[in-house]
């Protein structure tokens, strides 16, 4: 009989053999990384080429559905959707960068979902999100989405000033903040960008100062079909770096902010894909025309160079008799989610104006 051929003496050219070949097959990987310790060693920066931590790719959640929530949910119906153990997973992966920094650079397809429920949930690795994320400068594939319990949770509004560098193709979905938007465009080289693809994104708005416009603080003022139907039209580029200055505020509603970044820069995408959720009465609909002509604008920058386009724009929801499957996985729905509306409250506490002063930044927003 042969004699018995040690793991360790298989040539390290037939190892990478192997291993290339399993790269996207999670669970083969994690089978070989456990026959020995020097195979773990090699299969480990294979196992991170895709890594997918997310919620928001899961469509339908029949664990969640009975007699309140509709047979079709989301992940982000309430960040309480997401898998029981996807906030384990995720800090197991940033522990692991975080004691061994260099294996971030083996990361090149990255999908995650920020999803954070309040404050006190926020754990030392939680903290350390936006530190792994500053090492991932190898990613070429980024598929992010956002989701927060607690839309005032400081920590989401932190991140540094550059993320991702090398990303090619780019998904954005959720509702995020320009900070965040901002590190990834402005890093990234807008000439190598093949693919761009904002799915139902969404800007959560902010008040002079930085913090966050809630809902029930911007409903009563949003220029929708609801309440101020009169204000229509693109937004311009002076109210626009007003709103960069923070001396106007920001509403809630779909996200042009990274087209607007994109569109002074030379591009040659292959692949545009603009989702917005059906029009109705609470849509803010100087946001929704100014998304319609910034994608206008990417579209003739790139007619040369693109090779597939999608576009959801002017879906009445009159014809969704319940949501809508195909939508992404962070499409908010509202059919069973009541907010109470009050008017903004009055003096300063919490950094947030007052009804007098409200209405004065109310004239130049």
């Amino acid at each position: 009989m042969a004699p018995s051929l040690k793991m360790p003496e298989i040539p390290s050219d037939i190892l990478v053999s192997i291993f290339e070949t399993l790269v996207g097959d999670s669970e083969s990987l994690i089978a070989a990384g456990l026959t020995c310790t020097a195979w773990h060693a090699f299969s480990l920066p294979y196992l991170l080429y895709h890594v997918d931590l997310s919620c928001h790719n899961r469509g339908r959640l029949p664990e969640f559905e009975d007699d309140v929530v509709m047979p079709v949910v989301y992940a982000s119906f309430n960040d309480k959707f997401k898998p029981g153990n996807l906030v384990p997973r995720q800090r197991a992966f940033l522990q692991l960068m975080t004691d061994r920094p260099e294996l971030a650079t083996h990361v090149h397809s990255f999908t995650w979902t920020l999803v954070y429920s309040d404050c006190s949930d926020l754990t030392d690795i939680d903290r350390e999100t936006w530190v792994v994320f500053d090492r991932l400068n190898s990613v070429t594939r980024l598929d992010l989405a956002q989701i927060l319990g607690e839309r005032e949770i400081e920590y989401s509004r932190q991140p540094p000033p550059r993320l991702f560098p090398a990303v090619t193709d780019l998904r954005l979905v959720g509702s995020m903040n320009r900070k965040l938007v901002r590190a990834i465009i402005t890093a990234l080289e807008p000439s190598d960008l093949r693919s761009l693809r904002l799915d139902h994104l969404g800007d959560e708005g902010s008040l002079p100062g930085g913090l966050p416009m809630l809902e029930d603080l911007a409903d009563p003022y949003i220029p929708n079909l609801k309440n101020r139907a009169e204000i229509s039209g693109p937004i311009d580029e002076a109210l626009f770096q007003r709103q960069e200055s923070g001396s106007a505020c920001v509403f809630p509603g779909p996200m042009w902010f990274p087209l607007r970044l994109l569109s002074s820069h030379s591009l040659s995408l292959t692949h545009l894909e603009v989702k917005l959720a059906p029009i109705n009465m609470e849509i803010d609909l100087r946001n929704y025309e100014t998304m319609y002509q910034h994608t206008v604008r990417i579209m003739l920058k790139t007619r040369k160079s693109l090779e597939s386009l999608v576009l959801y724009f002017g879906n009445d929801s009159i014809h969704y008799e319940e949501p809508n499957s195909s939508g992404c996985g962070t499409d908010r729905l509202t059919f069973s989610t009541y907010v109470d509306h009050h008017p903004p409250p009055s003096g300063y506490d919490y950094g947030v104006p007052g009804q007098e002063e409200y209405e004065e930044l109310l004239k130049t927003s």
